[in-house]
C-alpha cells in the first residue's frame, strides 16, 4: 500500500494514473463507460444495477443490490 501511495501521489500525473487504475479495474469487472460522461460507469446484470461515478479521487457508488 505504501509503495502504491508513493507511486501515485508523488507524481504530477497522479490523478491520471489513479483514474487509469480505476478504469482498468471497473472495465475488467464488466462495468460500461458511458459515452456522454466518461467518469460514469454502469453495470447491469439481470435486474440488478450498479453505478459508479468517479470524481477527482473520490467514488460515488450506488445501486439496487448490496452485492
Amino acid at each position: 500500500m505504501c509503495k502504491l501511495q508513493k507511486a501515485l501521489y508523488r507524481l504530477k500525473q497522479a490523478p491520471r494514473a489513479w483514474y487509469g487504475k480505476i478504469i482498468e479495474f471497473l472495465t475488467h469487472n464488466d462495468y460500461l463507460v458511458m459515452s456522454a460522461y466518461a467518469s460514469l460507469f454502469i453495470k447491469a446484470k439481470g435486474e440488478k444495477l450498479a453505478i459508479v461515478l468517479v470524481y477527482v479521487d473520490d467514488l460515488i457508488i450506488t445501486g439496487d443490490c448490496e452485492e
